[in-house]
C-alpha cells in the first residue's frame, strides 16, 4: 500500500493505493486546499485491524492544520462508510510536517511542527488520541 498527492495546487488530492494479485488500485480519499507554493507531506499507518490512516497538512485559507483520513471499514474490504475526517489542529499558527503512528488499539499519535509567524518560533508537538479528545504534548520550545 503507498499514498500521494495528485493534480494541481489548489486541488490536490490524497490518494490511498493497495496492490492485490499483482494490479494496482487506487482510490481518492480527500482533498487538501493547499496553495502552489507549500510545501507537502503526509504519513499512512495502520490500526490493529488493518485500517488505513492517511495524515497531511491543508490550508483553510488562512493557516496550515493538520488532518487524518482514516479507513471506517476493514483492509481488504470496500470502506463500509468510505473515508472519514478527523482533525488535529485548527488553530491560528501553522501546523505542518506531520508523521503518524496507530497502536494495535487504536490509539493514534501524531508528530508535527509547529510555526508561529507572531514569535517567529518553531516548536514540535506530540498528540495522541483514543476516541475522545486530542491531548497535546509540547516536545521542544524554540
Amino acid at each position: 500500500m503507498t499514498h500521494y498527492f495528485s493534480g494541481s495546487p489548489p486541488n490536490l488530492d490524497i490518494y490511498y493505493a493497495t496492490i492485490a494479485g499483482g494490479a494496482w488500485a487506487s482510490e481518492a480519499v480527500g482533498d487538501t486546499n493547499m496553495p502552489a507554493t507549500c510545501n507537502l507531506h503526509l504519513g499512512l499507518a495502520l490500526d490493529g485491524a488493518g485500517r488505513a490512516y492517511i495524515v497531511y497538512h491543508a490550508y483553510d485559507g488562512s493557516d496550515y492544520e493538520v488532518s487524518i483520513r482514516y479507513q471506517e471499514g476493514a483492509r481488504g474490504t470496500t470502506p463500509l462508510g468510505g473515508w472519514a475526517t478527523l482533525i488535529v489542529t485548527d488553530n491560528a499558527v501553522q501546523d505542518e510536517y506531520p508523521s503518524i503512528a496507530v497502536e494495535g488499539s487504536g490509539v493514534i499519535h501524531v508528530a508535527y511542527q509547529s510555526y508561529d509567524a507572531a514569535a517567529f518560533t518553531y516548536d514540535l508537538w506530540h498528540a495522541t488520541y483514543s476516541g475522545g479528545a486530542w491531548n497535546f504534548d509540547q516536545v521542544t520550545d524554540s
